[in-house]
């Protein structure tokens, strides 16, 4: 099985470098790459890029790292954590006009996401950091309960999460600054 797995990986890396080395553009060896926004899909290729360097001495260990963990953005969409199946919508989500309009004009995927957020997890345990995916939600301790969720393409949704009234105020809804 090892000797099939190092096979497998030297056929992946001379596919991947005739890509990054520009000898082979015509077949992407990152199909999955479509699915992600074009700001996330610029900065997968440009972090390839550089992890390929000149390509004399490239780092496959990180050039595997980055391919994977874009690959899983990719297919899992980005998404936030859903809400729990038996959990009932318990917390106020007020989302103002600046934020709405901010929602109105963003890329599809963020909308998608941001509407999933809002109605999910938002209405039903903002505050929760439990089973969200590495690196998506973020608190800010020195806020108090301030907390700032990654959506696709680059957006932030950050909000602020009251507990004593039960209530969740979406407090900036765009690109992250």
């Amino acid at each position: 099985m090892l000797e099939l797995d190092a096979t497998a990986a030297a056929g992946r890396r001379s596919l991947l470098k005739a890509f990054l080395s520009g000898e082979m553009r015509a077949a992407n060896p990152f199909p999955w790459a479509g699915a992600l926004c074009p700001g996330d899909r610029e900065t997968f290729y440009r972090e390839m890029d550089e992890a390929w360097g000149d390509g004399s001495d490239p780092d496959w260990e990180e050039i595997e790292e980055i391919a994977a963990a874009w690959e899983r953005d990719a297919l899992e969409g980005g998404g936030p954590p859903d809400a729990l199946p038996e959990e009932t919508p318990m917390y106020e989500v007020i989302l103002g006009g600046r934020e709405r309009a901010a929602l109105e004009k963003a890329p599809p995927a963020v909308r998608e996401a941001a509407q999933a957020l809002i109605t999910g997890f938002l209405a039903c345990r903002p505050a929760r950091m439990a089973g969200t995916a590495p690196g998506k939600l973020k608190k800010f301790p020195d806020l108090g309960m301030v907390f700032q969720y990654q959506l696709p393409c680059g957006y932030r949704l950050r909000y602020r999460v009251d507990e004593t009234c039960q209530r969740v105020e979406i407090e900036y809804l765009g690109p992250h600054k």
